[in-house]
């Protein structure tokens, strides 16, 4: 049965409807130890769905890697940066 739970983006403001799935899941006690550890995260619900978004954003980065040279660009970054405050 899928639950649905609203999370809001504490950067953007936007509401958003997150579809949750219940599982059970046979794990290994001294890597979820470990993990928790490492993390400081306390629950299983929220080590497993740190993992989850941690490996997807890992493939995503690797994705967005394979685009370098992808595209010809032409122009001066440093002119282009030049009296923008990047901390604002």
């Amino acid at each position: 049965m899928d639950i649905i739970r609203t999370e809001v983006d504490i950067h953007t403001k936007a509401i958003n409807r997150v579809y949750v799935k219940r599982t059970n899941i046979v794990m290994d006690e001294a890597l979820v130890d470990a993990a928790k550890k490492a993390t400081g995260i306390a629950t299983m619900r929220e080590l497993v769905d740190h993992a989850l978004r941690e490996l997807v954003r890992r493939h995503e980065v690797a994705r967005i890697a394979t685009l370098e040279g992808a595209i010809d660009w032409v122009g001066d970054l440093d002119a282009t940066r030049r009296g923008r405050d990047l901390w604002a």
